[in-house]
């Protein structure tokens, strides 16, 4: 069983967690079961047919290739909201395809924003609440100019720097901050 291509085997989060973590540490894989078997699924599939493995030491996790920094310093000073997209347009003045996107954020007001999110269709796009970091200075693409970023990860197998939404899971209110 390739433990790489698991995804979620017991319902938590992959990129926190010591077995995501080891895919390429076969010593790591090699040890002892772990609780977390209890869990049941491709887990407990796995340890069944004799893979066992264990939670890595604090000192063998992987280093993230960013450095450490402290909350007040950098996300403390983000100023991320709840924003409803009202309206979007194909733009056509920038390098690549790209949506422009007025987004509403209640008692912040309208911002423009444009976003290589086009894998997404325009009713898609229009009326989905998505997140956007209200204080970055403008920021210049070709011709125009995006007043707030919208934030996205990358879509799957899509081009590079082709975009899909971090949206709340639920209807937020407008204008609410991330924390």
């Amino acid at each position: 069983m390739d433990f790489f291509q698991m995804t979620a085997p017991c319902g938590l989060d992959c990129f926190n967690c010591h077995f995501y973590l080891a895919h390429e540490d076969k010593e790591a894989r090699k040890l002892r079961p772990s609780p977390l078997a209890s869990l049941g699924g491709p887990l407990v599939q796995a340890l069944q047919e004799g893979v066992t493995f264990s939670f890595i030491e604090d000192n063998k996790m992987p280093k993230s290739p960013k450095p450490i920094v402290s909350f007040e310093d950098t996300f403390d000073k983000l100023d991320i909201r709840v924003g409803k997209v009202v309206d979007v347009e194909l733009e056509n003045q920038t390098n690549k395809p790209t949506y422009k996107m007025v987004v509403d954020f209640g008692k912040f007001g309208r911002r423009i924003s444009y976003g290589r999110f086009t894998s997404h269709t325009i009713e898609e796009v229009k009326n989905r609440l998505v997140l956007g970091v209200l204080n970055f200075e403008p920021r210049q693409m070709g011709t125009v100019t995006s007043e707030v970023l919208i934030v996205g990860t990358q879509f799957p197998k899509a081009e590079s720097g082709e975009a899909t939404f971090v949206s709340p899971a639920v209807n937020s209110k407008i204008g609410s901050k991330l924390f």
